[in-house]
Formats: structure tokens, sequence, C-alpha cells
């Protein structure tokens, strides 16, 4: 698949070998996202994906430390914290680097999660229908 620039095609036009799109899934997604329009809304759009997202218990989630590339579940990472502190300090097992940094205080949660390359989190309806 290629992109011609905007002066070679008038416009920006694209060539698909389409033998590669039958036997290669991520070129067809590619290409569904070069094909279709990206639709942009506020950000208050997210609310519904977030809410959805943060019902799930953590600790079972895996994520990828962005500075070691090490994953695993947040559960097994180490957690710091001072009794009477209003947040936390998640560091990776590994490397020690801080991947979470949770703080609640004056009515309002904060995370910070800088230190992750990505956070999985098992969708449970759909957990327990492959089960």
């Amino acid at each position: 698949m290629r992109l011609l620039p905007h002066g070679e095609s008038g416009g920006c036009e694209q060539i698909v070998n389409t033998t590669q799109l039958r036997r290669d899934p991520f070129a067809r997604s590619t290409l569904i996202r070069l094909v279709l329009p990206l639709s942009m809304r506020a950000g208050n759009a997210a609310a519904g994906m977030l809410r959805e997202v943060f019902v799930h218990e953590l600790s079972a989630a895996r994520g990828a430390c962005a500075s070691c590339g090490a994953i695993g579940q947040m559960g097994s990472q180490h957690l710091y914290m001072y009794p009477l502190s209003p947040g936390a300090v998640v560091r990776c097992n590994k490397c020690q680097q801080i991947l979470m940094v949770f703080v609640h205080a004056g009515g309002r949660y904060r995370l910070g999660l800088r230190g992750l390359a990505w956070l999985e989190i098992a969708d449970s309806v759909e957990a327990a229908t492959e089960a």
C-alpha cells in the first residue's frame, strides 16, 4: 500500500495491494483507518469509555513498564505509601521505575500513568463468555 503525495494525484490517492489485504489483518485495519474519516468529538465523549474501564478490578490488569519493557500484573508491582498519605506510588518490580501515581485529596482523584507503555484490563463480560 502506498499513498501518493498531494502533488502527484491532485489529492491524496491510495493504491492498495488487495492480495496483501486478504492475507494480512493488520493491513486491513490500517486501510480502514486510512479510508474511513476520523471522527473528532469533544473530550467528554470519552466519559462513557472511562466509566466502563475503571469499574474493573485493576490488580489483575497487565501493564508494560515504559522504562524496561517488563510486563506484569499491577497487583504484583511494588506499592509505596505512607500510612496517612493522600496517595501512593506503584513501581516496576523489575527496574523500580514509577509506573503509576495515585492521589486522593481535596475531593479529587488524580491518576498518573506516565510510567506505563500500556495497560490491559480484561473485560469481565467477555472473559466470562470465553471461559
